[in-house]
């Protein structure tokens, strides 16, 4: 008799450990609307590489130019290399903010000096992302094997199950302008942040000032607490509110199709293929609304 209440102690010591030891269940996170930002007239400062290798000078040539200073890549390239200007690559993170940061002599004698940080790895970026593109600075991108201008982003700030906001944004996607143009690229595209996509994330690079000295020793300052003056007009906010009111619709149209198209049920179309919470389905609705509401704008 003993020996069996020990037995049946043991196992429910063993039942109770299982217990208190299983993993907790993760509380879902809920999406907000789409919100996105974009520099205004961005194709205007693409520049592409000038060798295979030099994406990263490119992408300070354009970053600088969209703060109308112009700095050719192969200044940028001089910086770091010296007269030479060897077509090769910056090395990592570090090397690139090194080479960035600091001071630039230009052919005509002026003078360039610039400010910026780093963001190593895929976390850190998000709002400083936001708020350089709000106030009408780029940022340079960096994947594990290239760098690239962001000039776009789509977010949605993060809500508890209840509603309660987290302070936390969710990245969708951003839109960056490849320098690798000039050898195939494609010169604008979207780089979609999801978990088999954010590995692929070297780190990101804010330039916070640009200061052009002219030879005659006037400056120019195109800073982050004194941006263009680039804020959104009337237009643009009469735009953001169409595209939100066209993705009010969107849960129910695709259900709709789904049905029509998959002969499923309601249910099924409405909690797995056209869920108002899923990154994906939100980045296609935000983009299909977009093109709808440009094209009912357009004159």
């Amino acid at each position: 008799m003993d020996n069996w209440i020990r037995r049946c102690a043991v196992v429910a010591i063993i039942a109770i450990c299982a217990i208190l030891n299983a993993p907790r269940a993760t509380q879902a996170q809920v999406l907000g609307p789409v919100r996105a930002a974009r520099i205004p007239d961005f194709e205007s400062i693409a520049a592409g590489q000038q060798c295979p290798s030099w994406c990263w000078a490119a992408s300070v040539q354009m970053v600088a130019r969209s703060q109308g200073v112009d700095l050719p890549q192969e200044v940028v390239v001089r910086k770091i290399y010296g007269p030479t200007i060897p077509c090769l690559p910056s090395g990592n993170i570090q090397n690139i903010l090194a080479g960035i940061q600091g001071v630039y002599r230009r052919s005509d004698g002026s003078m360039v000096a610039i400010q910026a940080r780093a963001f190593v790895g895929n976390q850190g970026y998000a709002m400083p992302l936001i708020q350089s593109i709000q106030s009408g600075r780029p940022f340079i991108f960096l994947t594990r094997t290239h760098a690239m201008v962001a000039v776009g982003v789509h977010w949605a700030d993060v809500f508890t199950p209840w509603g309660q906001p987290t302070g936390l944004v969710q990245i969708l996607d951003i839109e960056l302008i490849d320098p690798f143009f000039t050898f195939g690229a494609t010169e604008f595209n979207t780089f979609p942040i999801r978990p088999d996509t954010v590995n692929q994330i070297s780190g990101a690079i804010e330039i916070q000032s640009i200061r052009l000295t002219n030879p005659s020793g006037g400056s120019t300052d195109e800073s982050a607490d004194e941006p263009r003056g680039r804020e959104r007009n009337t237009d643009d906010s009469d735009r953001e509110q169409a595209i939100q009111e066209c993705m009010e619709d969107r849960p129910d149209a695709c259900v709709e199709s789904c049905v029509e198209r998959t002969g499923r049920g309601e249910a099924f179309c409405r909690e797995v293929a056209c869920r108002p919470d899923d990154p994906v389905n939100i980045r296609a609705w935000r983009r299909l609304c977009e093109r709808r509401v440009d094209r009912e704008r357009r004159p």
